[in-house]
C-alpha cells in the first residue's frame, strides 16, 4: 500500500491526470477515494469530473478506468507510475544510470519485468477514473504511443512530471508536464532555447527537438544506441561546448546580461539571510564575505564574451557516444559568459560524484586553462580565463547559497558544496596563498 497520501501527492496526481497545477488540496473536479467500494457509483450519479481511487478496481458503468502501479520514494511519496498492462520497464529510459545505484536500480526492474514479477517492487496500485479520457490517456493516444510511464518529479517550486512515450517502432519521446508556475516558466524557457538551436547543425553536439503544445513540452530522445559516460571533463565535452559557443557567442557588457541582474538580486537577498539548519554559521559568514568581495571586483561596464550556456552541464544531463555529446534538460539554459558549463562540470562532478578535495579541483581548473580547445576559444574572443572563472563562482554560489540557507533538513551534499565553494572563492581572492600547478588563479578586475 501507499505510505503517504498527503496534500502534495493529491495535488500532483490531479495535475498529471486532469490538468490542474493549482495548489489546492484537490485539483478542480477531482475526487480521491481511499479504501472505499465504488462499484455501484450511487454516491456520485451526477459527478462529471475525475476520480483517483486507492482501492480495488471500481466497476462503474459509463466510466473509463486506467490502472497504474506505483513505486515510492524513501519518504513514501509516489515517484513512478506505470500502467499495469506494461510489459517492459520503459520508465528506465528516463534513468541516466551513470552510478552504481542507477545500474542496480535498472537491473532490478529489468529482471522483475523479464520474469513477470514486477509486482514485487511496486508499492501499490491506483485507478484513474473519468467519464472521458484522462489527460495521460489523451496524450498517449495523440502520440500513438504503444507504452508509457510517468515520473512524478522532485518536490519543490519547480516540480514537473515527465512522461516517457514508447512508439510502436521502438523510438521514444518525452513529455514534460509542469506542476507549478515556476515549472511552467522553465518548460517555456527550454522550448525557446532549443528552438533557437540548430537540432542537426552540430558535429559534436546532439540536442533534442522540442515542441510546446497546450502547456506540455514534447521532446525527442537524444539517447544513442551505444552509451558511455564519464565524470571527468574530457576533450569531447570541450569540443561540444566550443561548438555551442561558436553558434552564438558575442561580446556584451556585464550589465546587459540578464544573469548579472539576477546575481545582484541574490546577493542582496544573502545579506539578510542566516542558516536555519546545521550549516556552520562561521563558514557561511566567510563565504558571504568572499562573494561580496568578488562582486566588488566587477565593473558592470566590462565587456565579456557571452553565449548560450546549458547551465547544468553534468553527467546526469548528458550521454556520450563515440564522437558526440547528447545533451538534454535545457530548462536552465541562458546567455552566460564563455566556459561557464566547463567550470560547472568540474565542480559538480568533483564535489557530488567523486568527492575530491578542493586541491584536486584546483588542479583541474588549471588544466582546463591550458587545454588547446580552451586556449583557442580564449584567443578567438579575447577572453580572460580568470575573469570567466570568477564570474562562474560568483553567479553559481549566489544562486544556490540562499536556497541552502533556507532548506531544512539540509542534505549532506549541500555541506560538501558550501565548504568547497568557500575554499574556491577564498583561493581566488588570495592567490598568493594557494597556487594552481604553479600558476596563479587571480580575482580578475572586471
Amino acid at each position: 500500500m501507499l505510505h503517504k497520501i498527503d496534500r502534495e501527492t493529491r495535488r500532483v496526481l490531479a495535475a498529471i491526470f486532469f490538468g490542474s497545477r493549482q495548489d489546492a488540496l484537490l485539483g478542480p473536479g477531482v475526487l480521491f477515494a481511499e479504501g472505499k467500494d465504488l462499484n455501484d457509483g450511487e454516491n456520485m450519479p451526477h459527478w462529471q469530473g475525475g476520480l483517483i481511487a486507492f482501492s480495488k478496481k471500481p466497476k462503474l458503468a459509463g466510466w473509463n478506468c486506467e490502472s497504474y502501479g506505483y513505486v515510492c520514494n524513501a519518504d513514501g511519496s509516489i515517484r513512478w507510475l506505470y500502467p499495469l498492462s506494461l510489459r517492459k520497464p520503459v520508465f528506465l529510459r528516463l534513468y541516466n544510470s551513470a552510478g552504481w545505484r542507477g545500474r542496480l536500480f535498472s537491473a532490478a526492474f529489468s529482471l522483475t519485468f523479464m520474469s513477470g514479477t514486477q509486482a514485487l517492487l511496486r508499492h501499490g496500485v491506483l485507478h484513474v477514473i473519468a467519464k472521458r479520457r484522462n489527460r495521460m490517456k489523451a496524450l498517449v493516444e495523440e502520440e500513438k504511443a504503444a507504452a508509457h510511464a510517468i515520473f512524478t518529479g522532485t518536490v519543490g517550486a519547480n516540480r514537473k512530471a515527465v512522461v516517457v512515450l514508447k512508439k510502436a517502432d521502438g523510438t521514444y519521446r518525452f513529455c514534460k508536464v509542469p506542476l507549478t508556475a515556476g515549472a511552467e516558466k522553465l518548460v517555456e524557457n527550454e522550448a525557446t532555447r532549443l528552438g533557437d538551436l540548430p537540432a542537426d547543425g552540430f558535429r559534436y553536439l546532439h540536442v533534442p527537438r522540442a515542441a510546446l503544445k497546450d502547456g506540455l513540452l514534447l521532446l525527442s530522445d537524444v539517447r544513442p544506441k551505444k552509451v558511455f559516460n564519464s565524470d571527468r571533463l574530457g576533450a569531447l565535452h570541450l569540443k561540444a561546448l566550443a561548438e555551442l559557443a561558436e553558434s552564438g557567442t558575442h561580446t556584451a557588457s556585464l550589465q546587459s546580461i540578464p544573469a548579472w541582474k539576477t546575481l545582484n538580486r541574490h546577493l542582496q537577498e544573502l545579506e539578510r539571510l542566516e542558516p536555519v539548519n546545521d550549516l556552520d554559521p562561521d563558514t557561511v559568514l566567510r563565504l558571504k564575505r568572499a562573494l561580496f568581495r568578488l562582486r566588488q571586483f566587477c565593473d558592470p561596464a566590462t565587456e565579456i564574451p557571452t553565449g548560450l550556456a546549458h547551465a547544468d552541464f553534468t553527467p546526469w544531463n548528458l550521454y556520450l557516444s563515440p564522437g558526440k555529446v547528447h545533451l538534454y534538460d535545457w530548462e536552465l539554459a541562458e546567455p552566460l559568459p564563455l566556459l561557464y558549463d566547463a567550470f560547472h562540470f568540474i565542480f559538480q562532478t568533483g564535489i557530488l560524484l567523486r568527492r575530491v578535495p578542493f586541491a584536486e579541483l584546483r588542479n583541474e581548473i588549471a588544466a582546463l586553462r591550458e587545454d588547446e580547445t580552451v586556449q583557442s576559444l580564449l584567443r578567438r574572443y579575447g577572453a580572460d580565463f580568470d575573469r570567466l572563472y570568477s564570474f562562474y563562482l560568483l553567479n553559481n554560489v549566489s544562486y544556490y547559497l540562499p536556497r541552502y540557507l533556507r532548506q531544512t533538513p539540509l542534505h549532506e551534499q549541500a555541506h560538501w558544496l558550501v565548504y568547497t565553494w568557500l575554499q574556491a572563492c577564498e583561493q581566488v581572492l588570495h592567490p598568493e596563498k594557494k597556487l594552481v600547478s604553479g600558476s596563479k588563479v587571480r580575482a580578475a578586475a572586471f
